[in-house]
């Protein structure tokens, strides 16, 4: 379980569904399928919208949730999903092993994160959002700017699993 992060409300995973719930009444507001072996949801920093995944089919689906409408705002299929990581300014990036992707769910546009293989370690945002480090599979730490795409290397130190 993860508290929102006003501390209003809170998210559940269990039984193939992610749920949100009002933790004075004990309510359940929304519910989102998942399917099988779901995994922790992540909220955005202001507490509109919710991550989810599960595997589905052997396959992991990911999924953006709208917290107030229950709307789904995006999904995606992927074969080695390493996780989700928002940034303050609700920029969201999806990891997989084989490419990185920055979704700017308010807007509508997605930006493919240049020439980068993840590693295992979580991306680390900025904290005004405009930036975030990836270090790769080739083990070199990047900057990445979250508006182009691109990335700067800065070294092999401090890459390690």
């Amino acid at each position: 379980p993860k508290w929102s992060p006003d501390g209003e409300m809170l998210s559940t995973v269990s039984a193939g569904k992610a749920r949100i719930w009002n933790p004075r009444t004990a309510e359940v507001l929304r519910e989102f399928a998942q399917g099988d072996d779901p995994f922790p949801c992540e909220w955005s920093p202001d507490g509109t919208m919710l991550l989810t995944g599960a595997l589905v089919e052997r396959s992991l689906k990911v999924a953006v949730w709208d917290v107030r409408t229950g709307q789904q705002l995006m999904s995606r299929d992927y074969d080695k999903y390493l996780g989700g990581s928002w940034s303050t300014g609700n920029l969201l990036l999806l990891a997989s092993e084989n490419r990185a992707e920055i979704l700017d769910l308010r807007a509508g546009k997605s930006l493919e994160v240049a020439d980068i293989k993840l590693g295992y370690q979580r991306p680390s945002w900025q904290p005004s959002g405009r930036r975030v480090l990836i270090c790769g599979r080739d083990r070199v730490l990047r900057v990445v700017d979250a508006q182009s795409g691109t990335g700067r290397g800065l070294s092999r130190h401090g890459c390690e699993n």
